[in-house]
Formats: structure tokens, C-alpha cells, sequence
């Protein structure tokens, strides 16, 4: 028992490692976009976009699936969430620019709206014949444990991207 505590803590093990330089490298990168949000007045930015994301996740799911490949593919899941994260995004910059509203009641109005949209997606994906949705709960809430190397590799390789970026554009 006290050998298996000193395993994790001592991080002797792949998984364990894979795990941790996994958590701390999106640690490092949420922090720096996260401070550049807040300097804005713009936190909320953060929750809009992952709710956005809701719905690309589900018809990514839902396309792959129906041409044949794993549903579960990260960088397919991925392709759907940036996709439908854009969509949100431009959402509520149109909102903005064409009505009077506040940046708050756009953000609030995509993020409820993206949310219900990736609810209802989701509804009709865990229906799908043949579809094998389960586990895909676990993609979108997260399940650290299972976390593979190359995981780590495209976290931080967007951790790199993401640090560069906010050297070069520091200023802006």
C-alpha cells in the first residue's frame, strides 16, 4: 500500500507521468489565455467557447461514425469542436455588430443556445443505430486516467503554439 503511494507521488509510473505532464502542460497554456481574457473583461469567453464546442463534437461523432471510421478518433472529435467553436465564436461577434446588445448578453445568448444544440445532437447520436456513443462522455467531461502519450504530444504541442503565440502578440 505505502509502496504503491510512493509509485504516484515519486511518478515511477508511465501512466502516472503521462497523466501529470499531461494536466500541467493545459494548466500552463489555460492560464496564459486565461490571463489575456481576463486583462479583456472577456472570462466568460472561456465558457462560451467550450459549450460551443458541444454540438461539432456530437456531429463529428455522428459523421465519422456513419463513413465507417471510429467515431471516437480524437482528431476527427477535435476537427468537429473547432469548427463548431468558430461557429459560436463568429455567432457572437455577429450578434454584436449588428445589434445593440452588451458582449455579456451575446456570449450568454451562444453559450445557452450552442449548449441546448450540442444537448439535442447528443440526444440523437446515443440513438443512432450502430453508433457505439459510449465513452464519448468521457471525451467531453474528461477522464484524466486514461490519458495516452500521444495525448501528451498534442497537448503540448498546443501548449508550445499557445506560448508562442502569446510571446509574439503580447503587446496586441
Amino acid at each position: 500500500m505505502l509502496e504503491d503511494i510512493f509509485n504516484v507521488v515519486l511518478l515511477r509510473d508511465h501512466n502516472t507521468r503521462v497523466v501529470v505532464i499531461s494536466v500541467m502542460l493545459l494548466g500552463v497554456s489555460s492560464g496564459i489565455v486565461g490571463a489575456f481574457l481576463l486583462l479583456r473583461k472577456r472570462s466568460l469567453m472561456g465558457d462560451v467557447l467550450s459549450h460551443a464546442t458541444l454540438p461539432g463534437i456530437g456531429l463529428a461523432f455522428a459523421t465519422m461514425s456513419a463513413l465507417g471510421m471510429s467515431g471516437k478518433s480524437l482528431p476527427g472529435l477535435l476537427l468537429g469542436a473547432t469548427i463548431s467553436g468558430a461557429a459560436g465564436l463568429l455567432t457572437m461577434l455577429a450578434i454584436r455588430s449588428t445589434t445593440r446588445l452588451r458582449d455579456d448578453v451575446a456570449m450568454g445568448f451562444v453559450l445557452s443556445v450552442f449548449f441546448g444544440l450540442g444537448v439535442a445532437v447528443l440526444g440523437m447520436v446515443q440513438k443512432m443505430p450502430g453508433a457505439n456513443a459510449a465513452g464519448l462522455e468521457s471525451f467531453i467531461y474528461g477522464k484524466t486516467a486514461s490519458m495516452v502519450l500521444q495525448d501528451a504530444v498534442l497537448i503540448g504541442a498546443a501548449a508550445v503554439v499557445i506560448s508562442v503565440m502569446a510571446l509574439l502578440f503580447k503587446k496586441e
